[in-house]
């Protein structure tokens, strides 16, 4: 009977979720990406789980123990998040007198001097491997790994091998339809520079990706379904170049990563043997269902208060009124002490921060989702594809359970969008 209950609620959340995520389609949002995420990152493969009940998720992580009672919440929980977003979009739809977003290409495809704004804000990463050279000289290229360059690197250099590449990944995709074949060229050579020499992480190579492949789906007039649905059955063909980018990502050098490379047979074993791969990552929700109410510090919106002052960096926060780092906290319960960050998919980091009182994450969340495709659309040209792209790839990580840090680089995002906007303006005038 407990299996029948499962299967129930998980149904129902695969039917919301798919609802929502063609509702999305429709008005050309790009948080459509966030619940075909959440699909296929939580709801499908949690089907398989009265199949296998100890689960073994990571080499640090504790053995979980899944029975049916434990199934009943995993996919009772969902349902009812997803449920309450669903709620929400209808409540925002109606007293917004039902205002569509619509994305026509031709609309917004807009041959603008701004993109040179953005491309020249990309260059400035360049100062940030700059700034590395002066650090560690030619040993960048021989034992820079990805943990070192994040542990080390200063808030400067930090600031500019991570930011541009995010608020500008729209740069591709605008640079592609507008036939800048050049400009695309650079731009994505210094993709691959920051991933292959600085161990760099996948998300700007994913985030430059994913904007060409969504224009397809969603540029046109008459959105795609079916470049959709290929694109979504290869994604899982894919999954292996993921797993690939990640453990490239983390060997020590650029040397290492070019051997690797000219040596398929090896690659394909080595990545085969991971520990850890992209869909284990719904057992850390299963954990902090199971537990968190057995540890410290969970229950208490700690992450939500953190998430409303994303506007207050850390380093001027003289009153010590922003809360510290929840993911730091939960990654290190998960993992049993170690450190990190842990993304729990997005059920696991409201379940933590705050149970079963879920509302004010839901509402926060859901006029985001709903109120901001609306707002870009003020924005035309470059500067509407970088936004609209930025908010594409941060979908994905929301559904991952990375929210602070997700609403951090959309603000950014956002900003620079509206002082591009009137800096040429001002020039134009």
């Amino acid at each position: 009977m407990y299996l029948v209950y499962f299967y129930a609620f998980s149904f129902f959340s695969l039917l919301l979720a798919s609802a929502l995520a063609f509702w999305d389609l429709k008005r050309r949002s790009p948080f459509f990406v966030f619940w075909i995420t959440v699909i296929f990152l939580v709801i499908v493969p949690s089907l398989l789980d009265p199949i296998n009940r100890v689960i073994n998720p990571h080499v640090f992580a504790s053995t979980l123990i899944i029975d049916d009672q434990s199934l009943i919440l995993y996919s009772f929980y969902p349902f009812l998040i997803i449920l309450t977003f669903l709620f929400f979009y209808l409540f925002f739809y109606f007293i917004s007198g039902g205002k569509e977003v619509v994305f026509l290409k031709y609309k917004n495809v807009v041959d603008d001097k701004k993109s040179f704004i953005y491309l020249f804000f990309l260059m400035t990463a360049i100062i940030g491997f700059y700034i590395f050279y002066q650090q560690f000289g030619f040993s960048i290229l021989s034992s820079l790994d990805f943990t070192t360059r994040r542990e080390v690197s200063s808030p400067l250099a930090g600031f500019l091998l991570f930011y541009p590449f995010m608020i500008c990944c729209g740069l591709g995709v605008y640079f592609f339809i507008n036939k800048y074949y050049f400009r695309l060229a650079l731009v994505v050579f210094l993709y691959l520079f920051l991933y292959f020499v600085f161990g760099g992480s996948r998300q700007p190579l994913i985030a430059l990706i994913l904007p060409v492949i969504a224009y397809y789906c969603v540029g046109a007039e008459k959105y795609n379904y079916k470049f959709l649905f290929v694109t979504i059955f290869a994604s899982f063909f894919g999954k292996f170049i993921f797993d690939a980018l990640i453990y490239l990502r983390n060997l020590p050098s650029f040397d290492d990563r070019i051997s690797a490379l000219l040596a398929p047979n090896e690659l394909m074993i080595s990545v085969a043997n991971r520990d850890g791969s992209e869909e284990n990552v719904r057992y850390a929700f299963y954990y902090f269902i199971q537990n968190a109410d057995n540890l410290n510090g969970y229950f208490t919106f700690e992450y939500f208060f953190r998430t409303l002052l994303f506007w207050l960096p850390s380093s001027l926060d003289i009153f010590d009124i922003k809360p510290q780092d929840f993911e730091y906290k939960m990654f290190a319960d998960y993992m049993n002490g170690q450190e990190g960050t842990m993304h729990p998919t997005i059920f696991g980091s409201i379940y933590a921060d705050s149970g079963w009182f879920f509302l004010p994450w839901v509402i926060f969340l859901s006029a985001i989702f709903y109120f901001l495709p609306i707002y870009i659309r003020r924005f035309n040209g470059v500067v509407f594809f970088c936004i609209w792209s930025t908010a594409l790839f941060y979908s994905f990580m929301l559904a991952r359970g990375s929210i602070y840090a997700s609403i951090v680089v959309l603000a950014v995002a956002i900003v620079f969008g509206i002082c591009v906007k009137n800096i040429n303006f001002k020039l134009g005038k």
